[in-house]
């Protein structure tokens, strides 16, 4: 009967250990997920709309990006340029 318990307990605490490595992993999954996405077009484009909004805001001419390419997160080129 106390091999029985022991087995039980000593299965709860591995069980235990693994919910640290678990949730590690879903974060640096989501942080992998965040800087691909950094990466593709949408988040270009919502980047290049957010830039020329805030610019016309405060502009008197109004400004237009034709292209955002690049990372986000490293380096950003940006293509026709207009005011």
């Amino acid at each position: 009967m106390s091999t029985i318990k022991e087995t039980n307990q000593t299965s709860k605490k591995k069980s235990r250990r693994k919910w640290p490595w678990v949730i590690l992993l879903c974060i640096l999954v989501i942080i992998g997920g965040a800087r691909l996405a950094l990466m593709t077009g949408i988040a270009g484009n919502w980047a290049r709309n957010m830039i020329v909004d805030a610019a016309n805001d405060q502009l008197v001419p109004q400004l237009s990006i034709e292209s955002l390419s690049g990372d986000l997160w490293h380096g950003v080129t940006l293509t026709g340029i207009a005011l």
